[in-house]
């Protein structure tokens, strides 16, 4: 998935998307780290690859990349 750059004085943030379980770590750099392209969470054991692409799926449909500047969410919002 390729993410747009965004015209701010901060420099852009990081392209792409990065899914993984490390929910505590991600929280933690999260806070340390503020300027960031958008932290997806997911909890391993509530997932299965059918349950987890159409959400994914969801959630790309539904948001645009500059909502997810700085923010960290729940991939569950998305689940149908």
């Amino acid at each position: 998935m390729q993410m747009t750059r965004h015209n701010c004085s901060a420099p852009p943030p990081m392209e792409g998307l990065l899914s993984l379980y490390n929910v505590r770590d991600f929280i933690e750099l999260s806070q340390k780290h503020t300027m960031h392209a958008g932290i997806v969470l997911a909890a391993q054991r509530s997932w299965h690859l059918s349950t987890l692409i159409p959400a994914l799926e969801r959630l790309l449909i539904e948001t645009t990349a500059e909502e997810w500047l700085g923010q960290v969410r729940w991939l569950n919002q998305w689940r149908t």
